[in-house]
């Protein structure tokens, strides 16, 4: 987790010292995206911007396929408690 001096919007729920990438060579390689808290990354803490137990819906279908077309996850932003 980076600290707060990087990110003095607070819009970062996690950010990871280094992105997710994606497969080399797909149509979007060298895209970048930023993954809302309600979406399960392996490996990523899943939050839903609240206290309160959230169950792991495990990896989203979304995020997984943005990889596998070569885009690199960045991190995840807040959102408004439970969306």
């Amino acid at each position: 987790m980076r600290s707060d001096a990087s990110d003095p919007q607070r819009a970062w729920a996690f950010r990871p010292a280094s992105p997710l990438p994606g497969v080399p060579g797909g149509p979007l390689s060298g895209l970048t995206f930023s993954v809302k808290d309600l979406f399960g990354v392996p490996g990523w803490p899943l939050r839903a911007s609240t206290r309160a137990p959230v169950p792991d819906p495990g990896q989203s279908v979304l995020v997984r396929r943005l990889l596998e077309l070569g885009a690199s996850a960045t991190g995840k932003t807040h959102l408004h408690e439970i969306a």
